[in-house]
């Protein structure tokens, strides 16, 4: 299955406050629709709102706020299920250049040395 980054345009247009991820993010999805549905459904959340004020909605199914490209190179697994595979607990949504026979949550490997 293919694997896409989504990445943010504009954090500061107001409906980013319905969503709880602000990065780039990598989803494995056989297509970009559901790359984006797959964000929009693992980053949702609910905003309050006054009466007459706009609803915000979730930024990743619009394409006016967030960019889809088809990674080739990537050290993710292809196959299973639809899944935002990163960012993955504290791991920062960066590529990788190889692939790992590793599981998706450890597949994510910094491409840079951490100041620890």
């Amino acid at each position: 299955m293919p694997i896409y980054e989504l990445t943010p345009i504009d954090l500061s247009d107001p409906d980013w406050k319905a969503s709880t991820h602000h990065a780039p993010c990598v989803v494995r999805a056989d297509n970009e629709r559901n790359a984006r549905l797959a964000a929009t459904l693992a980053f949702f959340v609910a905003t309050g709102r006054e009466p007459g004020a706009k609803l915000h909605a979730n930024p990743w199914n619009q394409k006016d706020k967030v960019e889809a490209h088809l990674v080739t190179e990537h050290g993710f697994r292809e196959d299973g299920p639809q899944i935002v595979l990163a960012p993955t607990g504290d791991h920062p949504p960066w590529k990788t250049k190889t692939k790992s026979p590793s599981t998706d949550s450890k597949a994510l490997r910094p491409t840079h040395k951490t100041n620890s």
